[in-house]
């Protein structure tokens, strides 16, 4: 490459290693006799002679109306840094601007960074050579094993690469050699280390829905799959167990290509009884193994939730009901008893309804699960609550039930009337 340059300009002249190049020392003389110029060079005067003599430089011995010109045959790396300027020898001389050589030579040593890696993959970035005065660079890039011997070589001219069909949990070494027309740089080198199988996570939002058709239960269970990070290999198959309230083992089946399962899938193994609580288990499975367990219980009932609240007025009691799907369709009937007035309150209801009471007086409540075409209970008392409404009261108490509670106790105050509250669940 042949580089011309008019005048050296007082900031850098950038030339590449091997160039050829031409500064013109650009005051051109009208003169009737003929100088010979002086070359400054690294604050070295040398006349054209010397300059002639040299077997880097030429120049022309003297000139008179034309520009003069310094050769330099090939820049060497030793050149940078070089500093170049030309007097015109007359009375008082006359000097050019000072320019300084910047050589641009082989590619600097790349930083190599790790841009991912997974159980049998590498992606290999690196930064790249800003100068592109020495041509276009390319980048040699190796993958060794951990016993020296080449996985694969390739030639690139972008600054990243990707290494697939990897064995996994072993270390590799990376080299990269950048290359432009000034020769090879130097090459770095890094290992790194393909990660180490693990098992998934659990099964995330697992969950269980009851329903009925012709009075027989049906209980599905779903989930979502686990999220997978780089070191785990993809989900195969479900472990999917049920267990009793008396911790014996119901159903245990592996499932393949399903995020769902229902007792219609498992009857060979699971049946259930209403009335009795159940846990249900789930893993996640991949090629290393099983994951946590990810479970949650249930209750074989018709009646999903009920809560009953005392309004601060002590003039109604709010009872709400929700039920499992139902073919035939069910709904609830509360029965509120009057344990100090004779007087009985039956009511049947879908949601919730509002019922008055009189206060200084005690009640019994029971919310029950019925047919809803003809009223017959298929559930009985799933709730039963003692209430005592005072003549005033300025607190209310929530009693509320769903299908993962058990028998239990509670003691319910409200402006100092203590009562005593029985959930049967």
């Amino acid at each position: 490459m042949c580089l011309n340059i008019t005048d050296p300009p007082e900031d850098n002249i950038i030339v590449c290693v091997g160039d050829e190049v031409n500064i013109t020392c650009g005051y051109t003389l009208t003169l009737s006799f003929k100088l010979s110029l002086t070359w400054i060079i690294d604050g070295v005067s040398y006349s054209s002679s010397e300059i002639m003599s040299s077997s880097i430089y030429h120049s022309p011995v003297v000139s008179n109306s034309e520009d003069t010109i310094l050769t330099i045959y090939s820049v060497s790396e030793q050149m940078n840094g070089t500093t170049i300027q030309c007097e015109i020898p007359i009375s008082p001389p006359v000097y050019s601007s000072n320019g300084t050589l910047t050589v641009i030579g082989p590619p600097t040593l790349p930083v190599i960074e790790i841009s991912e890696r997974r159980l049998t993959s590498l992606v290999i970035s690196w930064d790249t050579f800003s100068h592109t005065l020495c041509g276009d660079v390319t980048y040699n890039v190796t993958l060794s094993d951990g016993t020296a011997e080449l996985v694969e070589e390739r030639t690139t001219t972008s600054n990243t690469i990707s290494f697939t069909d990897l064995d996994n949990d072993t270390q590799y070494e990376v080299t990269v050699l950048a290359i432009n027309n000034a020769g090879p740089g130097t090459v770095a080198t890094t290992n790194v280390t393909t990660l180490t199988p693990s098992v998934p996570f659990p099964p995330r939002n697992l969950a269980v829905v009851v329903k009925f058709v012709d009075f027989n239960p049906i209980v599905n269970i779903s989930w979502n799959p686990s999220q997978l990070v780089p070191n785990m290999t993809e989900i195969v198959a479900y472990n999917v167990s049920v267990t009793d309230e008396d911790d014996q083992m119901q159903c245990y089946m592996l499932m393949f290509d399903t995020t769902t399962v229902s007792t219609e899938d498992m009857d060979n193994c699971l049946v259930v009884d209403v009335g009795r609580s159940y846990v249900v288990a789930v893993q996640s499975v991949n090629s290393v193994g099983a994951s946590e367990t990810s479970s949650t219980s249930f209750a074989v009932r018709w009646l999903r939730s009920a809560m009953i609240t005392i309004p601060t007025d002590n003039q109604t009691v709010s009872v709400l009901c929700d039920v499992n799907e139902s073919n035939p369709p069910v709904k609830c009937r509360v029965i509120i008893t009057c344990t100090t007035c004779e007087l009985i309150i039956s009511r049947e209801f879908t949601g919730s309804i509002q019922q008055r009471v009189m206060p200084q007086n005690s009640y019994s409540i029971c919310v029950q699960v019925i047919i809803a075409e003809n009223g017959t209970t298929v559930e009985d008392c799933n709730i039963l609550q003692t209430i005592s409404v005072p003549e005033r009261n300025t607190n209310s108490g929530i009693i509320s039930y769903n299908d993962h509670s058990s028998l239990y106790m509670t003691t319910f105050c409200a402006v100092g009337v203590l009562t005593t509250v029985l959930m049967m669940m």
